[in-house]
């Protein structure tokens, strides 16, 4: 677990104020995930060899189909969240309405959470081969 601070937003659509973690100062390599439902993990994908092995694949496609390795993590390469839904390192949203047009309320760094790290069991299951064909 590691401890990050945790932002107040408020969603322009819906007016559903929620708090989202957030890495706080510069951390390079460091991201936070969410699911659809609003379970948040984190990844150092400095350190973490599937991350860098979904890199390294990707970097072996032809130039044609260059993907972000940061749109695709999520759902490649990291379990399910407990409702058996991908995370994700894209943009933050709504947890009530999904809506991406929310703002920040309360800045407070004080405010902190624990994430727990992304998992990889089902990636790891795989051989070289199967890794590459999923990716």
């Amino acid at each position: 677990m590691k401890k990050f601070i945790n932002i107040k937003y408020q969603c322009s659509s819906c007016n559903e104020g929620f708090f989202i973690p957030d890495i706080g100062d510069f951390s390079y390599g460091i991201f936070i995930l969410s699911s659809l439902e609003g379970e948040y993990r984190y990844v150092n994908a400095l350190e973490d060899r599937a991350y860098n092995e979904m890199v390294e694949i990707i970097a072996q496609q032809p130039t044609r189909y260059q993907i972000d390795p940061q749109r695709v993590f999520g759902i490649l390469t990291c379990d399910l969240s407990a409702a058996g839904m991908h995370f994700s390192i894209t943009s933050r949203c709504c947890p009530n309405c999904l809506s991406k047009n929310i703002f920040v309320l309360e800045n407070n760094s004080n405010l902190k959470t624990q994430l727990k790290s992304v998992t990889h069991f089902e990636w790891n299951k795989l051989n070289k081969i199967q890794k590459k064909k999923s990716t």
